[in-house]
């Protein structure tokens, strides 16, 4: 084949090509849009997705602008929100999914491109999302010796209901941690002061973060999706003596997990924050903070700007509605604040016995009552629905032992109960003490069953 003829076949190769392909681009907009793929805020087999994550599903063009929302569903049933964007129709979640489940997403074909061309078909596709995670203490309390200080190492475990137990952190005493899907925030027992750390989960690297002054940890949060943290601090009053006390105790900063640099919280006129109860939004958007009033207040992490005041409740107890509602106690009743409006509603669970709290198990408000007698201890979590009978999620009666704490996993299909003997050997080490003796059951509501229990306590579920 001479030069000529190579040219020649090559231009009708080449015209053959551009016409293969515009007649797949012609057979491809006949059909209408088409879904390329999903995309999650982050790795949907490793992180608990929660209300207020999204999802983009990816189409292979530009879509016509409109509400897609009744031509989306999930299997299981999701609450969710959707909105239009170029060639992307983004998916909000409005509950927590369930973890360790395979949702199937339905997609109607009524959805339309630019040009007037609809799907052809109905497209399904699918995605498992992840096992449960949790992180937890456990002590060692050495060779009998009851002092502070032990001769063997406090370990934080991650741990899963398959069994795994890996050792993330270590440290002669651990007084308390708070974790999220990235990072521990811990907070050692030293000498003279409390020692913060901040661990890589994924690498167990850490580092210190700075005391300001010597002194105690008295309250410590971390935010479930953003790397911030906050911490409070309580000086020693016979080391310091009472004018710098006054000066030093409740102050509270924030702590920049990915950095480990700190920031003292202060007010509009440039005074410490004091705080006796602190928390955080589930994005770290904010601190909320409560004076010696009982007054609580939206902080900024990095003082961005002033404080804004919500009311004068007893105590935080969960946010509800993707964290735009506020559940406190004020008094002996349950409020629910409404942040953007500061409407409060009184919760009524119509029930004749005490309330002594309340838990969020995926957006449902759950009523936990506790009662002491002579001889036993009685406590439930019960379902409410107002104008319905009561359905127990979980209960539990002993001789010998009470519940210390109870926290839902993100989905509410588990709950982690950490139990005390009534009568124990405490260990006064952590911020709230503890019996030495302490266990973590998991109960898994929908079975009704324990389906772990470990010798540790102060459980966090990763989101």
């Amino acid at each position: 084949m001479n030069s000529k003829q190579f040219r020649s076949m090559a231009v009708i190769l080449c015209l053959a090509l551009i016409g293969l392909v515009a007649g797949i681009g012609y057979l491809l907009y006949q059909n209408g849009p088409r879904v390329r793929y999903l995309n999650f805020d982050s790795e949907i087999t490793e992180t608990a997705f929660t209300n207020g994550t999204n999802m983009k599903i990816v189409f292979d063009r530009p879509l016509a602008e409109n509400d897609y929302s009744d031509e989306i569903s999930f299997d299981p049933t999701v609450n969710f929100s959707a909105q239009t964007d170029g060639q992307t129709i983004i998916v909000q979640f409005l509950e927590n999914l369930q973890q360790e489940t395979e949702y199937s997403l339905i997609i109607k074909p009524e959805i339309y491109d630019t040009k007037g061309q609809k799907m052809s078909s109905k497209s399904v596709k699918r995605f498992t999302t992840a096992q449960y995670e949790f992180a937890y203490i456990e002590r060692n309390y050495g060779m009998g010796d009851d002092s502070v200080l032990q001769s063997e190492a406090d370990e934080i475990i991650l741990g899963d209901l398959n069994g795994t137990r890996n050792t993330i952190f270590s440290h002669p005493v651990i007084r308390s941690f708070k974790a999220n899907g990235e990072y521990l925030l811990v907070v050692g027992v030293g000498e003279y002061s409390d020692e913060i750390y901040v661990v890589d989960i994924n690498s167990r690297e850490h580092k210190s973060v700075e005391m300001p002054f010597d002194s105690r940890v008295q309250k410590l949060e971390v935010s479930p999706r953003g790397n911030i943290g906050v911490f409070v601090l309580q000086p020693d009053f016979d080391s310091v003596g009472a004018e710098k006390y006054l000066e030093l105790a409740n102050k509270t900063y924030s702590v920049n997990l990915e950095t480990g640099e700190i920031t003292e919280l202060v007010d509009q006129d440039n005074y410490p924050v004091k705080s006796y109860d602190v928390r955080l939004d589930l994005n770290g958007q904010y601190i909320l903070s409560q004076n010696d009033r009982y007054i609580y207040q939206v902080h900024s992490p990095f003082n961005d700007y002033p404080p804004t005041p919500l009311g004068s409740f007893t105590s935080f107890r969960d946010y509800i509605d993707g964290d735009k509602k506020i559940i406190f106690r004020k008094g002996e009743d349950f409020v629910k604040y409404d942040i953007a409006t500061g409407e409060i509603e009184t919760i009524d669970f119509s029930s004749d016995e005490f309330i002594q709290d309340v838990a969020v198990f995926n957006e449902n408000i759950t009523p936990f009552i506790a009662t002491y007698t002579a001889d036993s201890w009685r406590a439930k979590l019960f379902s409410f629905d107002s104008g319905t009978d009561e359905e127990i999620l979980w209960q539990f009666n002993s001789l010998d032992s009470n519940v210390r704490t109870f926290k839902p996993s993100y989905d509410g299909q588990l709950i982690a109960i950490a139990i005390n003997k009534t009568s124990c050997d405490q260990d006064n080490i952590g911020i709230n003490a503890v019996c030495k003796n302490i266990k973590t059951e998991i109960f898994d509501i929908e079975n009704q069953e324990i389906v772990e229990t470990l010798s540790g306590f102060d459980l966090v579920w990763l989101p």
